[in-house]
């Protein structure tokens, strides 16, 4: 039988021309340029949402702190105590360090037990975090805002001693203080006559300019270099291995211990603004200065206010009422920029 081969079809594959090429790959190089703006304005938000929620938990901790004890902590001292005195099974440290138990870290603040503190001639058997290594270095996700450039692994970049803290306390809110306006308007210069660390503080009796309008905690870098050059500067430690010293470390803006390094980092002035962006310790450009708050985020600060709620605070506010809102009793009224 004979049979016929039939032809064989051979189909030819062509390949990309180098024009062709370049094109597809000019296509997807601005594809990723606009992707990764959009990456990055989900990742800030996302950033921007966790700094809101731990902001948002201070305020109720420190809600059921007051509650609990019948007073707020102090910026730095014994607590809960009377006169700011040691006492067995006292606790001693910072606003943040006080706050430990009411923001589910209570275990931390036991592991804290230690006899090796001496406070004002007495040597008390207490929790006192800043001595104990293993629970000043370990980093606290309520006190640390993913946005701070200056964190490294939890810690201030570039020092190990102590785990940082991105929020601050309101000094006025916390802390004593007493001074006054020289015409009685809150026009500057305020002049504190006297002030404290320690504070014995109530809500709401503490705040009869309004729990809504004084702020309780803000944004701060954990660690800024001040003044400009300065390679040792300050930050924000929540608990600091150096106890009753290192106040520049401290988690506090507007303290008026910190005028010795800027004269004006307090009261209705210019210098006493938040920090937008600043660079946190190259020694050039926007210098940080540990002395006031600072934000990383874009357009505002966020900060939490005395009834608990959380909320931003552009740069185009003026500095008059930026500093009412840091003052529980000044009787000022604040400004349409608030």
């Amino acid at each position: 039988m004979f049979v016929q081969s039939l032809p064989a079809f051979r189909q030819h594959r062509r390949g990309f021309t180098l024009i062709e090429l370049l094109v597809v790959i000019a296509i997807i190089a601005i594809l990723i340029g606009l992707l990764l703006p959009a990456v990055q304005k989900v990742r800030e938000a996302a950033a921007r949402a966790k700094c809101t929620n731990n902001l948002k938990q201070l305020g109720l901790a420190t809600h059921n702190c007051n509650d609990t004890n019948g007073s707020l902590p102090p910026i730095y001292g014994w607590y809960p105590s009377i006169n700011n005195t040691a006492t067995n099974n006292g606790t001693l440290g910072s606003v943040l360090v006080h706050l430990l138990p009411y923001i589910e870290q209570q275990n931390l603040r036991n592991a804290s037990l230690t006899s090796n503190v001496t406070y004002n001639g007495t040597a008390p058997q207490a929790y006192v975090p800043s001595l104990v290594g293993a629970v000043c270095k370990t980093p606290i996700p309520t006190f640390q805002c993913p946005s701070d450039p200056s964190l490294a692994a939890g810690f201030p970049s570039g020092i190990t001693t102590a785990t940082g803290s991105s929020y601050a306390g309101n000094f006025f809110a916390f802390g004593t203080a007493s001074g006054a306006y020289p015409n009685g308007i809150g026009t500057a210069p305020y002049t504190v006559t006297s002030w404290s660390w320690f504070g014995v503080n109530r809500i709401p009796a503490s705040f009869p300019d309004g729990m809504s309008t004084t702020v309780l905690f803000t944004e701060k870098y954990a660690r800024c270099e001040f003044p400009p050059g300065s390679t040792t500067g300050g930050g924000n430690m929540w608990a600091h291995t150096g106890v009753n010293s290192g106040q520049s470390w401290w988690p506090v803006v507007m303290a008026p211990d910190f005028a010795k390094y800027n004269p004006n980092c307090y009261g209705p002035n210019p210098g006493a603004m938040y920090q937008s962006r600043p660079m946190p310790f190259t020694g050039t450009g926007a210098i940080c200065d540990f002395t006031r708050a600072a934000t990383a985020h874009t357009g505002s600060i966020q900060m939490c206010l005395g009834d608990g709620s959380v909320r931003g605070v552009t740069s185009g506010t003026s500095y008059a009422t930026w500093w009412y809102a840091f003052t529980p009793s000044g009787g000022e009224v604040m400004g349409s920029d608030w």
